[in-house]
């Protein structure tokens, strides 16, 4: 996860994540970041401190680490229903999403699109997580009708495509 902050009020402008896009080398790894649909997979929204509740205001900086000092402390066994993973972590995001949807107006039906595909993509690794087949085969088909098929295709490359079913 990136959280990514500044001073400045934030501008969502697609234009420029398209071309930025377009800049990068080809990753293997990341093969569905080769078209800007995979970035919006990954993006959740603008946050701003109004959007925070008091206990979620903290700043971590560079001279106070808290989420690198707290998270080990918490998967070591300590606090472990504040974990923040799994489905607490989901619950976050979609409420961050729905708390920000105002600054969100600026996408188009591509970048949102691509943005409900990330939490389809969530539901899905989750679902697998919880071995929870079922789910994650519905989660995934899901996936497929919304996706183009060569970004299906890089996050499933075993999977076989829709001209060979």
């Amino acid at each position: 996860m990136a959280l990514v902050g500044g001073v400045d009020r934030f501008e969502i402008r697609p234009a420029e994540v398209a071309r930025r896009m377009r800049e990068l080398k080809p990753d293997p790894l990341n093969a569905q970041l080769s078209e800007p649909l995979g970035f919006w997979m990954y993006f959740v929204g603008v946050l701003e401190p109004a959007d925070l509740s008091p206990n979620e205001m903290r700043i971590n900086r560079e001279d106070r680490p808290w989420i690198e000092l707290i998270g080990p402390m918490q998967h070591a066994g300590q606090q472990k229903p504040s974990l923040w993973t799994g489905r607490r972590l989901q619950g976050w995001l979609h409420e961050l999403k729905q708390r920000t949807a105002a600054r969100m107006t600026g996408l188009e039906t591509v970048e949102a699109r691509g943005c409900d595909a990330g939490e389809m993509l969530f539901e899905y690794s989750l679902s697998l997580w919880e071995r929870n087949e079922s789910k994650a085969a519905q989660a995934q088909a899901r996936l497929r009708s919304m996706l183009p098929e060569q970004t299906f295709g890089a996050l499933f490359p075993e999977a076989p495509t829709k001209s060979a079913r």
